[in-house]
């Protein structure tokens, strides 16, 4: 049976008094990761492709490869639609445009990722936000170049640390946020 509990992992005495209850943990455990946003690495647009920012009628464009990246992976829960998109993203007082990223190949939108805002910890920190490649040119450096756009975005815009949300059963992501520079902080089980 889902209870639908989630307990964050700094949460010790809860998960001990849970362990002795005979809770059995979701194995898709949800991370929090952070970063400073010292040390940067260098923005490196791999051969074939291109870099820029979010321009009006993109918004089709950023479902299709959300869509495309999370099918089957059941991180990003139902496919989304462009009502989606706007209720997340064009709504919010924290959208600008310059924020939202894709990557390009031969005209196409194949990757995307936002500089977002969350709160952390009680103060507002950089957001990592929708990290998506579509399966077909994944493997090329495309999460690591959207990534690291997206992290000297944010340190243009003046924050000194990041984070972001991922699931523990996305490997590769999180592989690549290690080599990033992120750390896990919490890990929330349901």
């Amino acid at each position: 049976m889902r209870t639908g509990f989630s307990l964050d992992s700094r949460n010790e005495t809860a998960a001990r008094f849970l362990d002795k209850q005979g809770w059995i943990r979701n194995t898709d455990a949800g991370l929090r990761m952070w970063r400073n946003l010292n040390d940067l690495p260098e923005v490196e647009v791999p051969s074939g492709y291109s870099l820029r920012s979010f321009e009006s009628g993109d918004e089709g464009g950023f479902v299709e490869v959300k869509n495309a990246a999370f099918s089957g992976e059941h991180a990003g829960g139902r496919d989304w639609t462009v009502a989606d998109f706007e209720k997340e993203y064009l709504r919010s007082p924290f959208f600008r445009a310059e924020r939202i990223f894709f990557a390009v190949c031969d005209g196409e939108l194949v990757g995307t990722t936002t500089a977002w805002t969350a709160e952390f910890e009680g103060r507002e920190v950089g957001l990592i936000h929708w990290v998506a490649v579509v399966p077909e040119h994944r493997g090329k450096g495309l999460g690591w170049l959207l990534n690291v756009q997206a992290l000297h975005k944010l340190k243009e815009m003046g924050y000194e640390e990041c984070v972001l949300s991922t699931n523990e059963s996305l490997s590769s992501a999180v592989r690549l946020y290690g080599r990033l520079g992120f750390q896990v902080v919490t890990k929330r089980s349901t």
